[in-house]
């Protein structure tokens, strides 16, 4: 994007399919949070059922401090240790409770993972667009870029958009 004085901000690669990366990782973001959202709202009901399990939201080791990476997770009441479980260790303990708890937590665990799968693929998606407007050829370098964002410090201005951004290989003809 090129800004001249005289000139209202405008996106000179529009039809090339690389001026809009900005905005779409906007984009990415406003839903990104959204699920996160959801996934705390979703934590925060399954521990007040009166149950022995429940869902926690998880901040992944590495991004944790930044709350980069969330991800829910079954825990136990029972333990002294509080430790994450599998829903196939959660499941036999509902025997004993009505059909409307286990129905209820079945489903909480299908939203669950619903939630996990989303908030993966857009966590994916956020990154390659990272990489991409760093002009990176791999995504794995970027995750200082993706705290950066998360946490808001990220701006257009942080990227040299003169290179190409979503080709590393120059076309000739």
């Amino acid at each position: 994007m090129k800004l001249k004085p005289c000139q209202k901000l405008a996106d000179i690669k529009a039809f090339k399919g690389k001026g809009q990366a900005w905005q779409m990782l906007q984009d990415v973001g406003v839903e990104l949070r959204a699920v996160w959202r959801e996934m705390e709202i979703l934590a925060h009901e399954s521990g007040t059922k009166q149950a022995p399990a429940y869902v926690q939201v998880h901040r992944l080791p590495g991004l944790s401090q930044s709350g980069a990476v969330n991800e829910l997770r079954w825990r136990l009441r029972q333990r002294q240790l509080d430790s994450h479980v599998l829903w196939q260790q959660v499941e036999p303990l509902l025997v004993t409770q009505a059909i409307g708890v286990r129905r209820y937590f079945w489903h909480l665990n299908q939203r669950m993972i619903d939630l996990n799968c989303q908030s993966g693929i857009l966590r994916s998606i956020a990154t390659r667009l990272l990489a991409r407007m760093e002009d990176k050829a791999r995504a794995t370098g970027s995750s200082h870029l993706f705290v950066a964002w998360v946490k808001n410090d990220l701006t257009l201005a942080d990227f040299d958009l003169s290179q190409p951004t979503f080709s590393s290989t120059v076309r000739t003809r």
